[in-house]
């Protein structure tokens, strides 16, 4: 049933923001097989503990700094968020940078809506995978993010990617 789907799809959600800005640990293997649903209590259980991994205070603070960035729509205070982060440096070229804040604006666009957001219809995925790979066809991007920001990563995608297969329609206001 759509509500159901809607309504496991929005605690998932929820559950990725508590995590990263609560909890300060995370779950990092966001797939199908880490969670149960009881239909008879409505819960939603998470498996797979061994996948977890904590969260320092300041990355926390440094990733909270960030979604407000985006969510402000301040280009500068986006990309001093990306180098906080690690996800650029001093050698990343700006052409690339500018990719990546167009990048989280086009994904920040579902957090900015009054309607639900459809998971399902969207092609949000598709083309954000075609600007990250215009950066990584070229060649010439050579920083490697941190571990721990690329799980967050995972996390957020295959939250995501979860939400879609669901065909789930979420509020993320």
């Amino acid at each position: 049933e759509a509500a159901t789907r809607d309504r496991i799809a929005e605690r998932l959600i929820r559950l990725v923001l508590r995590e990263i800005f609560d909890l300060g640990a995370m779950q990092t293997d966001p797939n199908f097989a880490n969670y149960r649903h009881d239909p008879s209590t409505d819960r939603l259980v998470l498996l797979d503990f061994g996948a977890v991994r904590d969260i320092a205070r300041d990355r926390q603070a440094d990733l909270r700094a960030l979604l407000r960035a985006v969510l402000d729509d301040v280009p500068e205070r986006i990309r001093a968020g990306f180098a906080r982060l690690g996800l650029t440096d001093a050698t990343t070229p700006l052409a690339h940078v500018a990719t990546m804040v167009e990048m989280a604006r086009l994904a920040a666009a579902p957090l900015k809506q009054r309607a639900p957001f459809d998971f399902g219809a969207s092609d949000l995925v598709a083309r954000l995978r075609a600007m990250g790979m215009e950066i990584g066809m070229a060649g010439d991007f050579a920083t490697v993010p941190p571990i721990d920001v690329l799980l967050l990563q995972r996390k957020v995608a295959g939250t995501y990617l979860l939400a879609a297969r669901l065909g789930a329609r979420v509020s993320l206001e």
